[in-house]
């Protein structure tokens, strides 16, 4: 597991019910806001969870070369962009 890793779920569940895990690196991000936070985290895995979400192609250049494809509503990392900046002031 990369200790860059805040959250994961596990595959081995079935869709719609997999539980989401922390990881240690979890607890230092903020609540809200930035680039990362927690709440950003949560939109993004239970994005793989409640959408099936299948892409993990992260950061926000990445992403926003997605907004013009498919791929976009796949990518989990486009919900979290979408509610960060929701968030942020």
């Amino acid at each position: 597991m990369s200790e860059m890793r805040s959250a994961y779920v596990n595959p081995m569940y079935a869709p719609f019910i997999a539980p989401i895990y922390t990881c240690p690196g979890f607890e230092s991000l903020p609540r809200l806001g930035g680039s990362m936070s927690k709440a950003g985290i949560m939109v993004h895995e239970t994005a793989h969870v409640a959408l099936l979400a299948l892409f993990d192609i992260y950061g926000e250049k990445n992403s926003k070369a997605l907004r013009t494809t498919w791929k976009a509503i796949w990518n989990a990392e486009n919900y979290r962009l979408l509610a960060e900046k929701a968030w942020t002031p």
